[in-house]
This record gives structure tokens, C-alpha cells and sequence, in this order.
């Protein structure tokens, strides 16, 4: 079905539908699954660490992990790198040295705030494995 309205779309030269078109490609079910699961994932563990009381260093340690998936990933990938990769697809190439700039600008900051997340995703994961470790799974 997509193969057939792309093609009549591509004849129509809409562009709008292109940029439909490849956004849906991107957020796939498997994507999605992967990418919405960890934070449901982490909100539970969080949700049962609250509950039996972080009085245990396993305790503190999933706490603390799940809290920075959601925060230093999650979020920062929903209210920073999202907005910022609509805004770039929204952007219409005019040819002039605005485009160059307008890339520039994107790629700096999207770059300094991946690098974040990079972080926050290797802290995470160390947080998250001494707390199994601890717990002796």
C-alpha cells in the first residue's frame, strides 16, 4: 500500500507526503517496542524500589539507574533530539550559505546533547549491573 501512494504521491510531487513517509519508516513497531519497553521497564523498577523502601544498596543502585534512563535518556531524547530532528526535516534546502549554517548550528548542538545521553545510556548500564550484581543475579 505505501509502495503505491508513494508512487502516486511522487508523481503529484508532494513533498509533504515524502517527508510523512519517511518519518513512519523510522518509528517502526520493533523500534518502538525497544525504545518505549526500556522506560516502562525502568519506571517499574523504579515503581517497586520506592515501594520496598531504598534502604539497600541494590535498592539505591537500581533506583538511581532507572531514574537516569528516564531523565538522561528518555526525556532528553523527547524534548531535545526530537524537536530538533523535526525542525531539521521541516527545513527546506534553499542553496544559499543559510543551509550550511542552519546544518552547522543542528549538528553542534545535537551532537553535544547526544554525547549526553551517551553518557547517561554507559552510566545506566553500570548502575543498573552493580545493582544485579549485588543482588547475586
Amino acid at each position: 500500500r505505501c509502495h503505491r501512494n508513494r508512487r502516486r504521491h511522487r508523481r503529484r510531487g508532494s513533498r509533504r507526503h515524502h517527508r510523512h513517509h519517511r518519518r513512519h519508516r523510522l518509528i517502526n513497531p520493533p523500534f518502538f517496542l525497544i525504545f518505549m519497553g526500556t522506560p516502562l521497564a525502568c519506571c517499574y523498577v523504579l515503581f517497586r524500589c520506592v515501594k520496598e523502601g531504598i534502604r539497600s544498596p541494590d535498592h539505591t543502585l537500581a533506583a538511581s539507574g532507572a531514574l537516569l534512563l528516564l531523565v538522561g535518556e528518555f526525556l532528553l531524547t523527547a524534548f531535545v533530539h526530537v524537536p530538533k530532528n523535526d525542525a531539521l526535516a521541516r527545513y527546506v534546502v534553499t542553496g544559499s550559505g543559510n543551509d550550511a549554517t542552519v546544518w552547522a548550528k543542528y549538528f553542534t548542538s545535537w551532537t553535544r546533547w547526544n554525547h549526553v545521553r551517551m553518557l547517561a545510556s554507559i552510566a545506566t548500564s553500570a548502575l543498573l549491573a552493580s545493582a544485579l550484581s549485588l543482588r547475586g543475579a
